[in-house]
């Protein structure tokens, strides 16, 4: 795991399955998972600014993922 936080755009979430993708600062789309997130109660909707620590061994995966509010 990258030990530095990336930012990234969610791309799409299924609110029902919990899973979506995120568009890295980096281009690269990685998967995500409700289980993966920091607030598992949180919604997230496309064009949402998230970060995340990116896992880029084998399957591209987001790690720790938070919602961004007030370009924090």
């Amino acid at each position: 795991m990258n030990n530095n936080k990336m930012l990234g755009k969610i791309k799409w979430f299924i609110k029902n399955q919990g899973q979506g993708y995120i568009t890295g600062s980096d281009n690269i789309d990685y998967y995500f998972s409700i289980n993966n997130c920091l607030n598992k109660e949180e919604t997230f909707s496309e064009g949402d600014t998230v970060k995340f620590y990116p896992n880029l061994i084998g399957l591209e995966y987001a790690l720790e993922v938070e919602k961004v509010k007030n370009g924090n």
